[in-house]
């Protein structure tokens, strides 16, 4: 029998060294989040301390820190820095901790909405590059430090994508809502400020807050798509969102309030222009922006600009039909206005009957509110619907004067038809998790609530010129490709699959109608 033995004697002399007592020390509290949950030594830099700089992990401090801080260790945030020039105060709610203290009822924890942004950012901004840093949430945590209302637009556009793409979504339903509510407190209370009073980069990161709203506002809320996580677990067996939810067949007064979210990144973009060239929002460290690269903003600016003081002579591109239906003629009028993306809203007013648009009485508001939108519906249907050219699509938005939202608000058949075909293209793009639904939904509503109208039925021409314009209406699905070969799958992101969302009119739900 063999075996490793060892014997312990207590006469043996003690080796071991004497344990000896740290030295007593008095904790600071006043660290930043990240080092105390890492529990390292913070050497409590503001904004943004060595260790968090070093990591590129975004640094925030409780509000209840300073206090305990010594006075050297005190740095101005970016803020409050900017706060002592003179005409570049900032309103004093927006001096937050970067985490508020967690809330169960207010759904999905911030921080792990953080940790989901971080992780998932390409995913939930699914947009072309623009010139950003490849990194693009480090420098944009860093800009939300000390910015609720960018933070909290981040976070909630967070929540939006964990809602569109979990199971069980409702802590983080909850989130989106608690995080958006901050967001819009905040972003008000700067843009009731002058621009000229506010920071050039705050100019900038109040841009990239409205972007971020406007996708908020455009993603199906939880209310009118209960489930869409399921969608993004089994999308063969998910039915598409349910069109009588529609806005098109609602009653509400508030059913277009979504649009004029849209409609009014515009105004922003407007007013922004004087200022916008000095901000350098990218400059944090992480690489800087490099204007050389594609900007929709200054690029949709430069095509607006180029043209001709009447606004864009129709070409070929665009079917007769549609001329004819809409009543506008290839060339702009004599002494046409021009629709111009930089004119201020004063200056874009249109005449008025009462309440009710003179569209049909007035040739010159018919142009004015349609010739460029169907100019940009009829040369982006011939664009190939990938990621560098998604602005493009997207650009319809910014054509629409906002009397275009009262003719759907009425529900005029061409304004109908004219938003229902820019819904059909950007259907094109099934992989942006917050078109994809919203773009089915209202378009097949759009072409139910047409077909419905009897518009084919009318008598005539009138009524032939709208069998063609509903036909062109459903092909604005698939995109031709340049040798004549049509593809309606591999060509746009449906890898193989049917457009089975888009049921035939005899198989749709009757409660549309």
């Amino acid at each position: 029998m063999t075996g490793n033995f060892q014997v312990f004697s207590l006469d043996a002399p003690n080796q071991l060294k004497d344990h000896k007592r740290r030295k007593p020390h008095k904790k600071s509290k006043g660290g930043c989040l990240c080092c105390k949950v890492k529990k390292v030594k913070c050497d409590q830099t503001r904004p943004i301390c060595a260790r968090c700089q070093r990591t590129g992990l975004p640094c925030s401090y409780n509000s209840t820190s300073s206090s305990s801080l010594p006075s050297s260790a005190l740095v101005p945030t970016r803020s409050s820095s900017r706060s002592s020039s003179p005409g570049h105060s900032l309103p004093p709610s927006l001096q937050v901790s970067l985490f508020p203290p967690a809330d169960p009822s207010c759904g999905t924890p911030p921080q792990a909405l953080l940790h989901h942004f971080e992780l998932n950012w390409a995913s939930i901004f699914v947009l072309p590059n623009l010139g950003m840093p490849t990194a693009l949430h480090a420098p944009l945590v860093h800009l939300a430090a000390g910015r609720p209302h960018l933070l909290s637009a981040l976070l909630a556009v967070s929540a939006a994508h964990l809602r569109h793409h979990a199971p069980n979504p409702n802590s983080h339903r909850l989130a989106e809502h608690f995080q958006q509510a901050i967001a819009l407190r905040s972003f008000n209370e700067l843009i009731s400020q002058p621009m000229s009073s506010l920071p050039p980069d705050e100019i900038g990161i109040l841009l990239l807050t409205a972007i971020l709203f406007n996708l908020l506002t455009f993603a199906l809320p939880a209310d009118e798509d209960p489930a869409p996580g399921a969608a993004a677990v089994a999308p063969e067996h998910t039915e598409p969102a349910d069109p009588s939810r529609s806005w098109v067949f609602s009653t509400r007064p508030t059913r277009l309030d979504w649009l004029a979210v849209q409609l009014g990144l515009r105004e922003l973009v407007i007013a922004s222009l004087p200022y916008r060239d000095r901000a350098k929002i990218w400059d944090h460290g992480h690489g800087k922006y490099d204007r050389g690269k594609y900007n929709p903003l200054t690029e949709a600016e430069a095509r607006d600009a180029a043209l001709p003081p009447a606004g864009p002579e129709l070409d070929d591109r665009v079917p007769d039909a549609w001329l004819e239906v809409f009543g506008i003629s290839r060339k702009p009028p004599e002494g046409a206005r021009k629709r111009c993306l930089l004119d201020p809203l004063e200056k874009r007013k249109l005449r008025k009957k009462g309440s009710s648009l003179l569209i049909d009485e007035d040739e010159e508001v018919r142009d004015h509110l349609f010739r460029e939108p169907l100019f940009l519906l009829a040369e982006t249907r011939e664009l190939a619907p990938t990621m560098a050219n998604v602005f493009h699509y997207l650009q319809f938005l910014g054509k629409l004067e906002p009397e275009f939202k009262t003719l759907l608000y009425d529900r005029d058949p061409r304004a109908m038809w004219a938003f229902g075909y820019w819904l059909g293209l950007v259907c094109r793009f099934d992989y942006i998790w917050w078109v994809t639904r919203r773009a089915r939904r209202d378009f097949t509503a759009i072409v139910i609530w047409l077909r419905s109208s009897g518009l084919t039925e009318r008598p005539g021409r009138e009524g032939l010129l709208w069998a063609e314009m509903m036909r062109d209406l459903e092909e604005s699905l698939h995109w031709v490709v340049p040798d004549g070969e049509s593809s309606k799958s591999k060509g746009w992101g449906f890898h193989g699959r049917t457009l089975d969302w888009f049921r035939p009119l005899s198989t749709l739900d009757e409660r549309c109608l």
